[in-house]
């Protein structure tokens, strides 16, 4: 028997033999790899990437033999994951930044401007002064006041949702990647998504269980919900931004991590540096509160 991890045992004929089928994919599976088919999505193979997982872990590779350079290689190959999440970090923290002051500034636009800077909100055009001149209110009437701030927040809501409705993706269906067959080819198109739509909590739970769901994490969705995220809050509506950092975190691990071939070529690593990801996202968001 051969040891794969601290836990799960694999007999070695098993392991070869699986090795060896997924090697020889049949006919018409080579556009979908080792993934399995389901109806909406497609699942990664769990079994294959831990036994890819062990052979970059066995005392054969370069990185595990004597000297100074198998020891810096090993310590690099060890460092991988602390440094990609340091860097996840701090690009997370520099867009929750902006974010969160952006978020305070649209808000404050619905009730005046800052007649020194249009950017400021209120508190830091009044920051030094204590009879503020410069916030100019759009109106002194409770009623144009008000009227003011519905249109502002409807504003808002429509900038919020047409930006989110540009994420719009048809994922294929996956009888088309796993058969040439016309005939056997689904009727029914595949699943239609808006990506950067809700929290996105609900799609990176289903990708951290295995299934893949393609451009969930591409830089547009995370430019998206950052962008949308800020409009929708500024609306006044009870909406928060702790569930969107979660969305814009995964995508900024997944940008990450993509550039560390350990983890892109292993998506049972990727999901742990998502888990990650999503764990620092959920830090930053209820630091900001």
């Amino acid at each position: 028997m051969s040891l794969l991890s601290s836990d799960i045992y694999i007999p070695t004929y098993r392991q070869q033999s699986y090795v060896n089928a997924q090697s020889t994919p049949s006919p018409g599976t080579e556009d979908v790899a080792s993934r399995l088919p389901y109806n909406e999505y497609a699942t990664i193979d769990w079994l294959q990437d831990l036994v890819r997982d062990s052979e970059d872990r066995d005392p054969a590779t370069s990185y595990s033999q004597g000297g100074i350079r198998g020891r810096v290689a090993k310590l690099f190959d060890s460092m991988q994951g602390w440094i990609a999440a340091f860097i996840i970090g701090l690009l997370t923290a520099a867009v929750a930044a902006v974010v969160d002051v952006s978020v305070e500034t649209v808000a404050d636009w619905k009730e005046g401007y800052c007649t020194s800077n249009v950017r400021l909100n209120r508190r830091a055009c009044c920051s030094l002064k204590q009879n503020c001149q410069d916030w100019e209110p759009w109106s002194e009437s409770f009623g144009s006041s008000y009227l003011t701030y519905v249109c502002f927040s409807l504003a808002f809501g429509i900038i919020a949702s047409s930006v989110t409705m540009t994420t719009k993706t048809t994922l294929p269906p996956i009888g088309s990647a796993i058969s040439n067959d016309a005939q056997t080819q689904p009727t029914r198109p595949g699943k239609t998504m808006y990506m950067a739509a809700g929290s996105g909590i609900p799609e990176i739970k289903t990708v951290l269980s295995g299934f893949v769901i393609p451009h969930l994490f591409d830089l547009k969705v995370l430019l998206v919900k950052a962008f949308g995220a800020t409009f929708a809050v500024a609306t006044g509506m009870c909406l928060g931004k702790e569930r969107p950092f979660v969305h814009i975190s995964a995508c900024v691990g997944y940008l990450v991590t993509m550039r560390v071939p350990k983890y892109a070529a292993n998506q049972r690593k990727l999901r742990e540096m998502l888990s990650v990801a999503c764990s620092i996202g959920l830090s930053i968001a209820f630091y900001l509160v």
